[in-house]
């Protein structure tokens, strides 16, 4: 190490401390960030940068949870469109025969009146 040096600390969740030493970096060009340890790992300055681009903590778990919730509400859309469906399917049924009962009726009145006429 050559030159000023400094080292951070940070107890918990990486991800804030290296979006705060990128941020800060943005604005005072003379912070040189060339790499880190995570744990027992050592990380260059890039992957530094990929932790930093990390969405927070709280809009990733909306991402899980959206994630959990997109089947969950096809099924029930599909659920829902075989209800739909199958009434649908019901009333025309129903349509159709209350449609042909008076054709019905009325062949059979036909048929009545033209068997007395013939007598």
């Amino acid at each position: 190490m050559e030159g000023p040096v400094a080292i951070a600390f940070v107890h918990g969740d990486a991800v804030p401390a290296a979006k705060a030493l990128r941020d800060f970096g943005r604005t005072n060009p003379e912070l040189v960030v060339k790499g880190g340890l995570l744990g027992p790992r050592l990380i260059t300055a890039a992957e530094l940068t990929a932790l930093a681009d990390i969405p927070p903590r709280e809009q990733l778990l909306a991402m899980l949870a959206g994630g959990f919730q997109a089947p969950l509400t096809k099924a029930a859309g599909l659920f829902q469109a075989f209800t739909r469906n199958f009434a649908y399917g019901v009333r025309a049924l129903i349509d159709q025969r209350a449609a042909s009962e008076p054709a019905a009726s009325t062949e059979a009145s036909e048929s009545s009146e033209s068997s007395e006429q013939e007598e």
